[in-house]
């Protein structure tokens, strides 16, 4: 029997009722309608409303900006913040001049994802933020050095993805960020962050300026990693040049590698699970998967993307060790995906886990 709590002549349903019931609800109008509803409902609609703020277009997030600036109770329900971008913003936009401010009153946030293709540097508006972020992900111009200084002060983030590192600063220090355990970037973020820290996840991006690798200055580090996903090579590097420092890896993607780079895998003692993100023609497909698995003796699994004789893709197959016919997993799937979702261990690949959507 439903048991209603009084406040003076009202009586009204206790929060731990309603708030499971309201948190079923995505539809935004849905959850609009409901601010227009009783207090209690409407308090409830405005925490799901304002949780996760993901956008693309400058009008709206300059909305945004203003109304967290000026209602500090709203600013505190915000977690995640997502803006993308492929539109340069000018830079006497109002977005510049409120963005700073916003970010500051965004005291809650975990979650910070920042995609600009402007040429402005961006890093600065992160002065003063007092919030502590378990994932950042920072695609944009960098200030390096204000980008430094605000990822020394995070002590708690898990996950960090900065492209375009140029290497005008050293980085933060490596006595900081000791709960990095996911990491994504070109040549250059993976020389600033990787050594010193116990990082198990990495995504290598390819950009075409990348130097060839100082594989010596990286190489304790390497050895932590469990999954790698690795962008073409690019500057003379590829699998074959860090492979022998490797011995943990347990799950690898090569992303739009030559075939010759496979002649490599059999060099990772321990890795179970391989991802093959590149065009193979269906008729050369089954001879590949029988020489990975003869030479590899630890596979159990690979994950193979196939193009029929049209040249048509047809989307990745997966290959069990000993198994005659594939198992298509999906038709479309973004390259480097699946390594987002994987922990340090991932014992039921067989269930599809190693996909985000």
């Amino acid at each position: 029997m439903m048991m209603l709590r009084s406040s003076g002549r009202y009586k009204y349903i206790p929060l731990e009722l309603y708030r499971p019931i309201v948190e079923t609800i995505s539809d935004r109008n849905t959850l609009l309608s409901l601010l227009l509803a009783s207090r209690h409902l409407s308090m409830e609609a405005e925490r799901i409303l304002y949780h996760n703020i993901e956008r693309d277009d400058v009008v709206s997030q300059t909305l945004f900006f203003q109304t967290v600036i000026d209602c500090p109770r709203v600013a505190r329900l915000v977690w995640r913040y997502h803006f993308f971008s492929n539109l340069l913003i000018v830079d006497d936009d109002p977005y510049w001049t409120l963005f700073p401010a916003a970010l500051r009153a965004l005291v809650n946030l975990k979650e910070l994802e920042f995609r600009n293709y402007g040429e402005a540097p961006t890093a600065h508006v992160l002065r003063g933020c007092t919030f502590q972020l378990v994932s950042l992900i920072w695609d944009c111009c960098n200030e390096e050095d204000e980008l430094s200084v605000f990822l020394a002060g995070q002590e708690v983030l898990e996950r960090l993805c900065v492209d375009y590192w140029r290497g005008k600063c050293a980085g933060p220090p490596a006595s900081t960020l000791q709960n990095l355990s996911f990491l994504a970037g070109t040549s250059g973020t993976i020389h600033a962050f990787l050594p010193g820290r116990t990082i198990t996840r990495l995504r290598w991006h390819r950009y075409f300026r990348d130097q060839v690798p100082d594989v010596a200055s990286i190489s304790s580090a390497l050895r932590n990693l469990h999954v790698l996903s690795l962008d073409e090579p690019v500057a003379q590097s590829s699998l074959s040049t860090i492979v022998d420092h490797l011995p943990n890896l347990r799950f690898l993607e090569l992303v739009g590698h030559r075939e010759t780079d496979l002649l490599s895998i059999h060099r990772l003692p321990h890795l179970e699970g391989l991802v093959i993100s590149m065009s193979i023609p269906s008729e050369q497909c089954q001879d590949l998967i029988i020489r990975l698995y003869s030479e590899t003796k630890s596979l159990l699994f690979i994950d193979i993307f196939v193009v029929n004789s049209g040249n048509i893709p047809s989307g990745y197959q997966r290959w069990y060790r000993d198994s005659t016919e594939p198992v298509r997993i999906t038709p479309t799937r973004l390259n480097g995906a699946w390594v987002d979702s994987l922990g340090d261990f991932m014992s039921n690949f067989d269930h599809g886990s190693l996909l985000v959507g």
